[in-house]
């Protein structure tokens, strides 16, 4: 069903951001669920239809106990167990991963509009 959205008269060049919790996955198991907000530019005249992006990445990594901070665009999440990561844009994305004493790593990950990628990782510990 189409979310109805009340809002200020927009015009070319607004920015709408859309916030808001959807139903979990079927399959969400055991993972926890982030939902990020999807962000539309307006253009044209109008009449317009966004639609919440729908860009799913399902993350298992693994830093010896650590939070692990995983950036992907403007997006920045802190992860300490299986997570989905939900409303992402389609497209060719780089997830940047770090933990506290271990190695970083940068991810080249596809979100596609339907279904989802996955980061399956183990950071290396650094040497002291």
């Amino acid at each position: 069903s189409a979310e109805q959205i009340c809002a200020p008269d927009l015009r070319s060049g607004d920015c709408l951001l859309v916030e808001g919790e959807q139903p979990p996955p079927a399959d969400l198991g055991e993972m926890e669920l982030i939902e990020l907000p999807s962000r539309f530019l307006v253009n044209g005249k109008g009449p317009w239809s966004f639609q919440r992006h729908a860009g799913e990445l399902a993350l298992n990594i693994e830093a010896g106990g650590q939070l692990i901070g995983v950036t992907i665009g403007e997006h920045f999440v802190a992860v300490n167990e299986p997570t989905l990561i939900r409303g992402l844009t389609p497209g060719r994305h780089q997830a940047f991963v770090s933990a506290e004493g271990h190695r970083s790593a940068v991810v080249d990950i596809q979100i596609l509009a339907t279904g989802r990628a996955r980061i399956d990782l183990k950071l290396p510990a650094t040497e002291r």
